[in-house]
């Protein structure tokens, strides 16, 4: 058990520590994808939706919750894990920007 010391985060750490894990999960997930299953992908009224799209719509939602709603511990925890996804979306796409 003290051989996976590395995935628990240190006290204080936590909300970077599900950013990072959440970002990488999304972006690992989302380039397998892509590389399998290019065909896969969201089209409304003809426009293709690429998932950069999510990850800048959810960072919108997230920031603007974070900055104007109640923030607990127990909601920035939830939300940094979105906010992971959300980095893990944009960033994979990074090459749009």
């Amino acid at each position: 058990m003290s051989k996976l010391k590395f995935l628990k985060p240190k006290n204080g750490k936590e909300i970077p520590f599900l950013i990072l894990v959440s970002f990488l999960t999304t972006f690992l997930v989302s380039r397998t994808f892509v590389y399998f299953v290019p065909s896969l992908f969201l089209t409304i009224r003809g426009v293709h939706l690429h998932h950069f799209a999510y990850g800048i719509i959810l960072l919108s939602i997230t920031n603007y919750f974070l900055l104007t709603g109640e923030r607990s511990e127990k909601i920035r925890l939830r939300f940094s894990i979105i906010y992971g996804i959300a980095l893990g979306f944009a960033f994979d796409e990074f090459v749009m920007w």
